[in-house]
């Protein structure tokens, strides 16, 4: 269904556009002006972004958490921020080793 022209031109991109090319191209003619204007602007879209950022790694919640505690006990002088940045590099290092796959 979602590279047949024939069944897209039956939802008449009730799902949205379609992302085959060759659809695409099929659905044009059926479109209304309005619509082609969404299918230009989706084509200009697709040039001129980039690529998405790819996944945080496995552990990256449990770093973060991490360095919002450290950084609470440095900011209420439980820890100096010499030994803050020593325990942070320590534990976030045994996260991301123990989430490395």
């Amino acid at each position: 269904m979602l590279n047949d022209p024939e069944a897209n031109k039956v939802i008449k991109g009730d799902r949205g556009i379609p992302l085959s090319s060759k659809v695409k191209e099929a659905m044009k003619p059926t479109l209304k002006p309005e619509e082609v204007q969404v299918y230009d602007y989706i084509a200009w879209a697709e040039k001129n972004s980039s690529q998405m950022d790819p996944p945080d790694p496995a552990g990256a919640a449990e770093v973060s958490k991490l360095l919002k505690d450290v950084q609470d006990q440095m900011l209420f002088n439980k820890i100096t921020v010499e030994e803050g940045a020593a325990k942070f590099q320590k534990e976030a290092n045994a996260i991301l080793a123990k989430n490395k796959k």
